[in-house]
């Protein structure tokens, strides 16, 4: 959890310094859209730091500097952000008492679900990140159509902390934008209702909500959590525009975008959507003459921020993108199938969107649509999640239609289902704050004391419950999808120890710790997932029992040069074993024992090879 919050603090400090920079976002508002704008600039600095091939540790050292000059305007902006955060708190406690809490809850939930975890649970998006990460931290860039923003982010600020390796520094990174996500979700409250109480409360129910903030880490989704969260920036910012139209707000949203870009670009459907639906709530009041110059200056500062990525970019769109995939993703089953695996996926992914409380949320909801309707504000967080919820139910249930399905492949993965409903919880948070916020003023004059001390403890039965109950769900896929265990950890001290510098080692795909061995230990492996390691790779994995056996196989292993054999001892959900079983690499004639703990073994390979 250290480096979690040292992930909240660099992007918050970072983050507040641009904005008082730009002059914009004073306040309890500028500490909600803080961790964005901080996570944009910091990707943006990174990936033209990877750009320009500066060595290490130069990179890490830019990052240093970022963080210095943002932590001394947030300690000279300090005396006015606490005396704002005061007056908050002297006209409305529950709200600072809320917002302590939506920041507690994340740090109480990861520490105790992934308490030990010291590589990605994912060995397959989690190893591609870990093998991009390790590139930029070594300084050899980035090549290829995929969004360099997180790799060039995490990299840089693990080039500052050479003690750690980069599964464990990559995985405990991502654990702070758990904690970044409430913060997020208290800016977009304020700017939509400018009540501190209820964006304080919805910032607490983004921070009990699975789907938002922890669903990621399963599968190692960091670059789309990212996106996210500047989509929620995004947001934030043009709702503080339309309030207070001005140049500064378009260059944040410019940051704001061309960051989505260099993490990941999908998320500007999102943001499209989500702006044309302000333009329309606002339209009677909004200053058309100064559309051009906003959008302009948002254009501008977007191609300066993702320049050099969009040469990349462009050329896999020209190449058709991910419609290729996402036209087998959307045919690969037949109607039956698909409508009860978009029923299945609406049940879980609904609930998780929604919250472990959800029918508590779903009264809550409702009261907020009904208090939206009738005060007319806030409107647009109603019809954004509305928008939202049909397009998942459409790409989820109407992909019998040619149109649906093409605009599905040509957006995907866009318009996954689950991808879609996390959108729907951040509206959902807000709504559902304004609902039980307006429900509480509407009943407090006609209770007792006696009922309103009931209520108070039922608030803090609720927060301990929820927070309980999201623990235990985020901990249940742990052990199953984990691959990394003790032993495992025994066995990379092993090879960091014994191992000569740069030696081969053949690992079972991304089954088990095997893939993790580059990032802990500097060694090569036969199956990355970023280099092919071709036909003599495969030959090796499919005869690694059996090397004395087939000659080609032993050729192969000779010409690649492997020296040593990696079995783990947790078998990850991600991926079947193409090892054979333990008895049968001891008793292979070309595999010697020299290391084993538990289920864990390493055996150096014995070949004879040509010379």
């Amino acid at each position: 959890m250290l480096l979690a919050l040292l992930l909240l603090i660099l992007v918050g400090c970072v983050g507040f310094g641009t904005l008082r920079l730009a002059g914009v976002a004073k306040g309890p508002l500028g500490l909600g859209l803080a961790p964005a704008v901080g996570l944009a600039v910091l990707g943006v600095v990174a990936t033209w730091c990877g750009f320009l091939r500066l060595p290490p540790p130069l990179p890490g050292l830019v990052l240093l500097a970022v963080l210095l000059a943002g932590a001394a305007a947030t300690v000279q902006a300090g005396g006015a952000l606490g005396g704002a955060l005061w007056s908050v708190g002297r006209q409305q406690r529950p709200a600072l008492a809320f917002l302590a809490l939506a920041m507690g809850v994340p740090c109480l939930t990861l520490a105790t679900a992934f308490a030990g975890v010291q590589a990605p649970l994912s060995t397959h998006d989690g190893a591609f990140h870990v093998e991009t990460i390790q590139a930029m931290r070594s300084g050899f860039g980035w090549a290829g159509w995929y969004p360099p923003g997180l790799a060039a982010l995490f990299g840089a600020t693990l080039q500052d902390l050479p003690w750690v390796d980069t599964a464990a520094g990559a995985f405990q990174l991502s654990l702070g934008l758990s904690l970044v996500a409430p913060l997020l979700v208290f800016g977009l409250g304020l700017a939509t209702w400018h009540d501190p109480l209820v964006a304080a409360l919805a910032a607490l129910m983004a921070a009990v909500t699975y789907l938002y903030g922890y669903f990621v880490h399963i599968w190692s989704g960091w670059p789309q959590q990212i996106g996210l969260l500047l989509l929620v920036g995004l947001w934030t910012c043009a709702l503080a525009y339309l309030d207070r139209p001005s140049p500064r707000w378009a260059a944040v949203a410019g940051l704001l975008v061309g960051s989505i870009i260099l993490t990941h670009g999908t998320e500007l459907f999102s943001a499209v959507i989500i702006l044309l639906a302000l333009l329309v709530a606002r339209w009677r009041r909004m200053d058309w003459r100064r559309l051009p110059l906003t959008l302009g200056v948002l254009v501008l500062v977007a191609l300066v921020c993702a320049g050099p990525y969009l040469p990349n970019v462009l050329a896999f769109a020209r190449g058709g993108g991910a419609s290729v995939a996402g036209l087998e993703d959307a045919g690969a089953l037949d109607q039956v199938t698909r409508t009860s695996t978009a029923l299945g996926n609406l049940g879980a992914f609904g609930v998780e969107a929604l919250g472990m409380d959800a029918p508590l949320r779903i009264i809550l909801l409702g009261a907020g649509a009904w208090w939206v309707m009738r005060r007319g504000v806030g409107r647009s967080t109603l019809a954004i999640g509305g928008m939202f919820f049909g397009l998942a139910l459409l790409f989820g249930f109407g992909n019998d239609s040619p149109l649906v399905r093409q605009v599905y492949a040509v957006t995907y993965p866009w318009g996954l289902m689950y991808r879609l409903l996390m959108v729907c919880s951040v509206a959902a948070a807000l709504l559902g704050a304004a609902g039980g916020v307006a429900l509480t003023r509407h009943l407090r004059g006609r209770v007792g004391a006696r009922l309103a001390r009931a209520g108070r403890v039922g608030l803090g039965f609720w927060v301990v419950l929820s927070t309980w109950a999201l623990a235990v769900f985020v901990a249940i896929p742990v052990p199953s999808v984990s691959s990394f265990g003790p032993d495992d950890g025994r066995a990379m001290d092993w090879l960091r120890q014994h191992a000569e510098p740069g030696a081969l080692v053949a690992n079972d795909g991304f089954a088990d710790a095997g893939i993790w061995v580059p990032a802990k230990t500097g060694l090569r492996i036969v199956a990355s997932r970023t280099v092919s390691s071709g036909s003599d790779g495969a030959l090796v994995l499919d005869n690694i029992a059996r090397l004395d056996q087939v000659p080609q196989a032993q050729a192969a292993a000779c010409a690649l040069g492997v020296r040593y054999v990696y079995r783990g001892g947790q078998n990850t959900r991600w991926q079947a074993r193409q090892f054979p079983p333990l008895e049968a690499l001891r008793a292979s004639a070309a595999l010697h024992e020299v290391f084993t703990s538990g289920e864990t073994a390493i055996f150096q390979a014995r070949l004879v090879c040509p010379g």
